[in-house]
C-alpha cells in the first residue's frame, strides 16, 4: 500500500499508524488504519484501534461498533473486550463495562488492566472492599502500574485512610511525575487530613500541569480560605472564574471572601451569579440571604422577598410531612418548651441563654435542649445541667428530628439558628410543635410560614412598622430582646487610655465581614474630625492573622484617607484575653448596617461607650435596643452626620467619657440587659400566652 507517497508494508504502514496515535496525531492514524482496512477489511486490530480513537474524540457508539467488530473477528483477545469495557465506563454504563472485565478475567486472570477496570466499576458502584483487592491484585501483577496506585488511593480515601491514601498518591506521582489526576487528589486528600501547606504544594504542581483547569484553581482557593490567607484565596478563585465564567461553585466561594473582606455588595454580585448558574444551590443561597443583612441599602422588602423566594424553593414541599399533633389540650398545664440550637458551646448565643436556662421556672415547664453540634465544652456542660431533657442530635436527619419532637409532644419549639451554618429551618418547616417560634439566631424574618412567632422587643420591630415584611407575628418582650451574662472571668475596668496617651482611640470588635466600604468611610470622617486620632481593629473572626489581609485593608482605609499609621490592627485571640483589648480603647463605634450584638454588649461591660447608627432594618437597631436599656440615648445616632456629631463631642469630652467608663459596669448590672430572672418571667408569660398557634 501507498503512505506518504512512499509504497509500504501492510506492518510498515499499522507501525506508523501506531507512532502517530501515541503521539497523539489522531486524525494522521485514522487515516493510516482506515487505508489498511481498505487492503485487508479483517484486520481486527486496526478495528480496535480505530475503536479506540472514536472513544478519544469521545464518538462512543462508533467506538462500540468498531470494537465489537474486532472481537467478532478474535475472540480470544483480552484486548477488545478491556477496551470495550473502557468505552463504557466513560459513558458510566458500569454494569455493561463490569461484564467486560469479567470476561477479560475469565480469559485471562492476570490480566492487569482488567482488574484495575473492574476496580473502578466495583468502587464507583460502591464495593469498595471488593475494589480494592481488584487494585492490589493489578499492583502485584505490575506494580509500576501508575494508574492503579491512583485509584487505590481513591478506595482508601473513601473509607477514611487518609494516610494509606497519600502514599498510594505518591506512589503514583513517583511512577509519573506529570500525572495530574493523582496530583490533584493528593491534593484534596491532604487538605481533608488538614495538611494545608503540602495541599497548596500539589495543587500548584497540578496547576503547573494544567493551569487552565478552573476546579484546580478553585480547590487552591479552598485551601487558601482554610488558611486564612483571604487575598490568595480571591486571586485564585478569580482566577477559576476566568478558567470558566459559568462555575457556580467558585462563585460561591468567591462571594464568601468577599463578604469577610467588607466587599459586601461585590459578594452579592457573586452569590446571584452561583444561583443563576445553579438554582438550587442552597449554600449560595444561604449566603445571599446573610449579605444582604450585611449591605447598605437593603431594605427589609428586599430581605423579605429573598426569602420568601428560599421558603419557595426549599421549605413549602416540605409541607406535605405536616402531621397533626396531638398535645393535651389545657393551656394552663405544665408546657413542654424545646430549644433547638447548634450553639450550646463557647459561642455568642451562650452569652444570651445562659441566663435564661438557669432561671426557667421548672414547675410550670419542662426545658428540652436539642443540642445539633457534637463539640461538648464546658458551656455545654452547664446548659445540659439546666434542661429537664437534653437531646443531642447533630447525627439525626431534619426529617428524623423532626419525628422525634413530634414524638416528645413539644409544646413551644424555639429556633435559635436561623439560617446561618448547618441550620435546621427543615425540622421548622415540617412543623413538629403546635407553636414555633424565632429567636436569637435570625437577624431578621426566616421567611418560614411555618414559624408562628418571633421573639423581638419594641425597639428592633416598632408597632405598625414594617410587620408585613415579616413572615412571623413579632412578640414583643416589655424590655429588651437579650439578657446578657458576661464572660466570667472578665478583666477589671481600666483607668481612660487618652488621659495617658494624650489622644482618642476608637475601635471595632466586630467581624470584618460587618465592616462595609460605606461604613469605612464614615469612621474616616470620624477620624478625619478628632485630630491624632486612632482606630483600633481586632475582628472577631481571625481575618487580621494573615499580613496580606492586613495590607488589603490598610489599602481600604488608605482609599477613604486614612494612613495606616492611624490604624491599629491586632489578629484574633481567645476569650477572656481579647477582653483586655479594650484597656486601650476609648470610644466604640458600632458597625452598619449590621450592628454589633455580643460585640456591643462586651464593650459596654468593658466601660465602653459605642456610638450606634440606626436604621431601617431589624439589625441596624440592635445598638438602639442596647444603649436604650441602659438610658444611653446620647450615644444614638439617626444620621451619618448625628453618628460623627456624638463621637467628636464625646472625644473633646475626657472627662465625661472617664465617667461614663468607670459606671458603665454599674449601669449594665442595674439595667434590663442583666436582669436574667426579670427578662425570663417576661418570655414565659409570652410562651404561656402564644401557646397557641396563629391564626
Amino acid at each position: 500500500m501507498t503512505t506518504s507517497n512512499q509504497t509500504v508494508t501492510i506492518q510498515e504502514a499499522l507501525e506508523l499508524a501506531i507512532q502517530y496515535h501515541n503521539d497523539g496525531e489522531l486524525q494522521q492514524a485514522e487515516s493510516i488504519y482506515r487505508q489498511i482496512l481498505e487492503v485487508e477489511p479483517h484486520q481486527s486490530e486496526v478495528l480496535h484501534l480505530l475503536g479506540i480513537i472514536a472513544a478519544q474524540v469521545e464518538n462512543y457508539e462508533t467506538a462500540v461498533e468498531l470494537i465489537q467488530k474486532a472481537i467478532q473477528l478474535d475472540r480470544s483477545n483480552v484486548n477488545y473486550y478491556n477496551s470495550l469495557g473502557n468505552v463504557f465506563w466513560y459513558q458510566e454504563q458500569f454494569n455493561d463495562a463490569g461484564k467486560c472485565y469479567r470476561y477479560c478475567l475469565t480469559l485471562n486472570p492476570d490480566f492487569a488492566q482488567a482488574h484495575n477496570g473492574f476496580g473502578n466499576v466495583l468502587r464507583e458502584l460502591g464495593y469498595l472492599s471488593e475494589a480494592l483487592e481488584h487494585y492490589q491484585r493489578c499492583l502485584a501483577l505490575t506494580p509500576d502500574f501508575a494508574e492503579a496506585h491512583n485509584n487505590l488511593g481513591n478506595v482508601f480515601r473513601e473509607q477514611g485512610q487518609s494516610d494509606l491514601a497519600i502514599d498510594a498518591y505518591q506512589q503514583a506521582i513517583s511512577l509519573n511525575p506529570d500525572y495530574l489526576e493523582a496530583h490533584t487528589n493528593l491534593g484534596e486528600v491532604l487538605n481533608e487530613a488538614g495538611q494545608l501547606k503540602a495541599a497548596l504544594v500539589s495543587y500548584q504542581r497540578a496547576l503547573e500541569l494544567n493551569p487552565d483547569e478552573a476546579e484546580l484553581h478553585n480547590h487552591l482557593g479552598n485551601t487558601f480560605s482554610d488558611l486564612e490567607q483571604r487575598v490568595s484565596a480571591m486571586a485564585a478563585y478569580q482566577k477559576a472564574l476566568e478558567c470558566n465564567p459559568d462555575y457556580a461553585e467558585a462563585h460561591f466561594n468567591l462571594g464568601i471572601v468577599l463578604a469577610d473582606m467588607g466587599n459586601v455588595h461585590q459578594a452579592i454580585t457573586h452569590y446571584r451569579r452561583a444561583l443563576e448558574i445553579k438554582p438550587r444551590f442552597r449554600k449560595a443561597h444561604h449566603g445571599l440571604l446573610m449579605a444582604l443583612n450585611y449591605a447598605p441599602g437593603v431594605t427589609q422588602a428586599m430581605i423579605y422577598a429573598e426569602q420568601q423566594r428560599f421558603n419557595e424553593q426549599y421549605f413549602k414541599p416540605l409541607a406535605a410531612e405536616i402531621q397533626a399533633v396531638m398535645n393535651p389540650a389545657d393551656p394552663q398545664r405544665r408546657l413542654k418548651i424545646a430549644y433547638v440550637s447548634a450553639d450550646f458551646q463557647k459561642h455568642s448565643v451562650a452569652y444570651f441563654m445562659e441566663g435564661i436556662l438557669a432561671h426557667h421556672n421548672h414547675e410550670q415547664f419542662e426545658i428540652f435542649c436539642y443540642y445539633s453540634n457534637t463539640v461538648v465544652d464546658e458551656v455545654t456542660q452547664r446548659f445540659q445541667a439546666y434542661a429537664d431533657q437534653w437531646i443531642s442530635c447533630a447525627e439525626l436527619s431534619d426529617k428524623a428530628l423532626a419525628s422525634l419532637i413530634r414524638e416528645d409532644q413539644i409544646d413551644i419549639l424555639i429556633d435559635l439558628m436561623g439560617h446561618p451554618g448547618n441550620n435546621r429551618l427543615a425540622v421548622f418547616a415540617r412543623k413538629p410543635a403546635p407553636v414555633q417560634i424565632s429567636y436569637l439566631g435570625s437577624p431578621t424574618t426566616t421567611g418560614l410560614t411555618t414559624i408562628d412567632y418571633r421573639i423581638t422587643d419594641r425597639h428592633l420591630d416598632p408597632e405598625n412598622d414594617g410587620q408585613e415584611w415579616l413572615s412571623e407575628i413579632p412578640i414583643r418582650l416589655p424590655d429588651n430582646l437579650i439578657c446578657y451574662r458576661p464572660e466570667p472571668k472578665s478583666p477589671p475596668v481600666n483607668e481612660l487610655p487618652a488621659l495617658k496617651k494624650g489622644y482618642i482611640t476608637f475601635s471595632s470588635l466586630n467581624a470584618y465581614y460587618k465592616l462595609n466600604s460605606e461604613i469605612r468611610a464614615l469612621w474616616a470622617e470620624v477620624l478625619k474630625a478628632v485630630p491624632h486620632s486612632k482606630l483600633l481593629l481586632k475582628p472577631s473572626n481571625s481575618i487580621l492573622n494573615d499580613p496580606a489581609t492586613q495590607q488589603a485593608i490598610e489599602k481600604q482605609f488608605k482609599d477613604v484617607g486614612i494612613d495606616s499609621e492611624r490604624l491599629i490592627l491586632e489578629g484574633l485571640t481567645p476569650a477572656p484575653g481579647y477582653l483586655k483589648t479594650y484597656h486601650n480603647v476609648d470610644i466604640a463605634l458600632d458597625s452598619y448596617p449590621y450592628n454589633g450584638g455580643t460585640t456591643t454588649c462586651e464593650a459596654l461591660w468593658m466601660g465602653i461607650p459605642v456610638v450606634t447608627l440606626v436604621g431601617e432594618t431589624n439589625v441596624s437597631r440592635v445598638g438602639l435596643s442596647h444603649l436604650v436599656s441602659l438610658g444611653l440615648n446620647e450615644l444614638v445616632a439617626y444620621t451619618p452626620e448625628a453618628y460623627i456629631k456624638i463621637c467628636v463631642q464625646l472625644a473633646n469630652d475626657l472627662e465625661h467619657l472617664q465617667a461614663l467608663r468607670s459606671g458603665m459596669r454599674h449601669r449594665m448590672q442595674a439595667s434590663s440587659l442583666m436582669d436574667c430572672a426579670r427578662f425570663t418571667r417576661h418570655l414565659e408569660a409570652a410562651y404561656r400566652e402564644h401557646v397557641k398557634p396563629k391564626s
